[in-house]
């Protein structure tokens, strides 16, 4: 008979301290084809869905009820278990996300919620011709810290549910043992890997001592060490540093941004329900890595965009080209040199941006969103491109990128000197130009983050979108056509979509950009001073 709160008197409630209880479970779906599409109501598969125990056990002991969110397109779309087996079978066409809450005997313990994507689809010909079941399960785990005392009691009344074998889908033993195996590997792997890079590490240091050695030696004859465009070298090195920290939450940007294109809002299924929720469905569905797509073009496109940009705008700031008569930043002469130089970078690099913006777009088919190029790797990208039009289809789409690139760049810049300024005027971090430079771009980052935005959003769009045979875009003509559609169909919000992510990336992105070439400007000028 199972015990109730009254058995454990009126302070049941309390947490039993130091003790720990973990729950494992397996919840996930199976599902078979039909073999053809049901004619009564267009229906291709059979489909349960389950929570069960990991261990032969009875889950009813602790757990009251399990919830089910189905999608809102069927009859009663809640459906409530209050049993073993807490399983569900019903009948779709379609792949979603189902909400599965579970809830305990002991109202002082909060339910559990579980998020599982109902797996139909997969490639294998048995499950294709609907001989085979299709298995999506997961092993999970729950954690009962600190669990009152009639909890503890609950969870330590176990009872088999079975005399016979207990038994899984999958057996999650040897994916453990597989899963350990890969993690050995690649430990072998990066301890090798580690090796020679600290040899490489160590010949750097060597080769950089020799060049020192060199220098003093010019140094000491009364020589003048020259590197011309050294500023556009540091600004492409200091771009790469910043874009390798900044391009996971890029690719959340990007995902956000195409998700209910050109749809009106409440007519589509949000897959990504916020920056967070993008993230963990990204990590989830394509592992972590996903969230470095597109990582390469990306550094291509931060070397000749900032190489140029950040070259440009410290020469004609050494130059005293864009300062007024008193020393201060001149808005006008700033805005228009860092923009020019920023669309000069930008139009150079439009090819590696494209295919940065439609290699972060691909993804998982039950996290799609946007036009999906399907290349396997930023190589592959340019081959295809280039086999369908050369140049020009590098180059398709060039324009996109300029009013995103002045608006930003000239904002960017503008506002970082005018903070500079104004730290410098009111006397702060005089002798810490590394805290001066941070401050600043903080500063300039925020402020470019919501005038970039929807010009970003319309870059985005016309990066991505599919092309015709003719090589022009199915969704859109140009930035006009591609503006007027947007707001047409998704409001003045979808010009804004993604405004969060773009401004978690592009603050970072400006301040580490800056502050490392702040910190490259003080090693080279340590390097190779007299």
């Amino acid at each position: 008979m199972m015990a109730t709160t009254n058995e454990f008197g009126p302070d049941s409630g309390g947490r039993v301290k130091g003790v720990t209880i973990v729950k494992p479970i397996v919840y996930g779906n199976v599902a078979r084809y039909f073999g053809k599409k049901r004619e009564e109501d267009g229906h291709t598969h059979q489909w349960t869905v389950y929570v069960k125990p990991y261990l032969n056990e009875d889950m009813s002991t602790y757990v009251k009820k399990i919830h089910f969110k189905l999608h809102e397109s069927y009859n009663n779309p809640n459906r409530i278990m209050t049993k073993p087996p807490y399983e569900l079978t019903e009948t779709g066409w379609g792949e979603f996300e189902i909400v599965i809450k579970i809830y305990f005997h002991d109202p002082n313990e909060r339910p559990v919620t579980i998020y599982h994507i109902l797996k139909l689809f997969q490639t294998t010909p048995e499950i294709q011709l609907g001989k085979k079941s299709l298995v999506s399960e997961f092993y999970e785990e729950i954690v009962f810290q600190d669990p009152t005392a009639l909890m503890q009691h609950l969870l330590n009344s176990n009872r088999p549910i079975t005399l016979g074998a207990w038994r899984h889908n999958t057996d999650f033993e040897a994916k453990k043992e597989s899963t350990m195996k890969a993690i050995i590997e690649a430990r072998n792997k990066i301890r090798l890997e580690v090796i020679d890079l600290k040899e490489k590490l160590t010949l750097a240091k060597e080769t950089i001592a020799k060049f020192k050695e060199e220098i003093a030696k010019i140094s000491k004859a009364g020589g003048n060490f020259i590197s011309p465009g050294i500023e556009f070298v540091i600004g492409g090195l200091a771009a790469v540093g910043a874009g390798f920290f900044t391009n996971p939450i890029d690719v959340i940007k990007v995902r956000l941004q195409l998700q209910g294109e050109l749809e009106a809002r409440s007519t589509y299924k949000k897959i990504y329900k916020n920056t967070l929720h993008a993230g963990y469905l990204i990590a989830k569905h394509e592992g972590i890595c996903a969230l470095q797509a597109g990582i390469i073009p990306a550094l291509y496109f931060q070397v000749v965009l900032n190489g140029i940009r950040l070259g440009i705008y410290n020469t004609a700031k050494k130059y005293e080209l864009i300062t007024n008569d008193s020393g201060n930043t001149d808005i006008i002469k700033t805005a228009v040199v860092t923009g020019t130089a920023g669309c000069i970078g930008a139009v150079l690099g439009s090819p590696f941006y494209m295919i940065k913006t439609q290699l972060q777009a691909q993804s998982a088919q039950s996290i799609a969103v946007g036009y999906q190029h399907n290349y396997l790797g930023t190589w592959y990208a340019f081959k295809t491109l280039w086999k369908e039009g050369g140049i020009v289809a590098l180059y398709r789409g060039w324009y996109a990128g300029i009013p995103r690139i002045f608006i930003g760049s000239a904002t960017q810049l503008t506002t970082f000197d005018l903070a500079a300024d104004w730290l410098r005027s009111s006397q702060v971090f005089i002798n810490q130009p590394i805290l001066l430079t941070f401050f600043a771009s903080v500063i300039g980052g925020s402020c470019v983050a919501f005038t970039i935005q929807p010009f970003d959003v319309l870059a985005t769009r016309l990066y991505n979108q599919r092309m015709d045979v003719e090589g022009k875009g199915t969704l859109y003509n140009g930035l006009l056509d591609a503006f007027v559609k947007i707001i047409r169909t998704e409001g003045l919000i979808g010009l804004y979509k993604g405004i969060f992510p773009t401004w978690m990336r592009i603050a970072p992105h400006t301040v580490l950009c800056l502050v490392f070439y702040e910190k490259l400007d003080q090693l080279y000028y340590n390097i190779f001073q007299n």
